[in-house]
């Protein structure tokens, strides 16, 4: 099993970890989870990065024919699914 389910956006410092099919943002600062990105295909996500820079961050599904889904932070745009 890998260790990489929680990640640090090192800009803002939030912290995004995944629960299911849904990727869990939270603000140690506010002490709150702020949003949550959801798998276009319900699949459980197993790990999650973000982009040095803070805009991107990426999940991983797990299961038969996995996918890596990458959202845009700051729009929250889902952008893509490979």
């Amino acid at each position: 099993k890998s260790s990489c389910a929680l990640s640090v956006n090192a800009v803002t410092g939030e912290f995004a970890y995944p629960a299911g099919c849904v990727l869990v943002f939270y603000n140690p600062r506010k002490n709150r989870q702020t949003h949550y990105y959801s798998s276009s295909n319900n699949k459980p996500l197993q790990c999650s990065t973000f982009s040095a820079d803070g805009c991107f961050v990426a999940a991983g599904e797990s299961g038969r024919q996995p996918s890596v889904h990458v959202w845009d932070t700051t729009s929250g745009t889902h952008l893509a699914e490979l």
